[in-house]
């Protein structure tokens, strides 16, 4: 087998742990497939949006995320594609805050390095509405 298939099938493995962990909300196993010095960008304008550097900051915005739904707040993957330094995940996100629940899609843009996740940016097909929704 080729360096880089090698490599694809490792990366896509750490991306697949990634999502089923957030599936489970096992914040431990989350934070396992990070890179100590990740930084995670939500996009927005609302009160999670920003850019989070290291851990600690990441394991704030996903606390921010449970407490702002009152632990309502999933994300069931679509798809997963990955090559030897990137991955692409297709997400259906969905939760209930003050009574209104909403579901909507996003894409999450991971740079992997060393067999971490070291950076993550966001994009969601209905930002408007979510920044109504998460500044409600």
């Amino acid at each position: 087998m080729r360096q880089k298939d090698t490599l694809r099938e490792r990366n896509l493995a750490l991306v697949r742990r990634f999502c089923e962990a957030r599936a489970n909300k096992d914040q431990e196993a989350i934070m396992g497939c990070l890179a100590e010095d990740v930084v995670w960008r939500y996009p927005g304008r609302n009160a999670l949006s920003r850019e989070y550097r290291g851990k600690e900051d990441v394991a704030g915005f996903f606390r921010g995320l449970r407490e702002r739904t009152g632990g309502d707040f999933s994300s069931e993957t679509e798809r997963i594609m990955v090559d030897e330094t990137a991955a692409l995940v297709h997400e259906l996100p969905r939760g209930t805050r003050k009574g209104k629940t909403l579901e909507w899609r996003t894409v999450l843009m991971f740079r992997l390095r060393d067999g971490k996740i070291s950076e993550v940016d966001v994009f969601q097909n209905m930002q408007h509405e979510l920044d109504e929704w998460w500044n409600s």
